[in-house]
């Protein structure tokens, strides 16, 4: 499997025209597997759903707060409205 990501890894870097050092890259590629899947014992179909989740979870907790925020912005609008046409009617039944 970290035969396959390297080449997958070194496919990514080769296009870029820029110097890659392949034992730099074994070493961090195994240094990784080795903190990630090694030491917390997950798997990399976990990571992946881990880290997608948190990908997903960010916009989508951006997009509710500003949808609670409207909606809280609307309702208390609405009740400055209903307030101040309160005070007008009985501001002109003491008329």
């Amino acid at each position: 499997m970290a035969g396959e990501m390297m080449g997958f890894v070194l496919a990514m870097v080769g296009p870029h025209h820029g110097e890659a050092d392949p034992t730099l890259l074994q070493w961090i590629m195994r240094a990784l597997d080795h903190i990630l899947i090694g030491g917390f014992g997950l798997s990399e179909l976990t990571i992946v759903i881990g880290i997608g989740s948190i990908i997903i979870a960010i916009p989508a907790l951006i997009v509710i707060s500003y949808w609670a925020g409207t909606r809280r912005a609307q309702r208390i609008t609405s009740e400055m409205r209903v307030s101040s046409t309160e005070v007008s009617v009985s501001t002109e039944g003491n008329e």
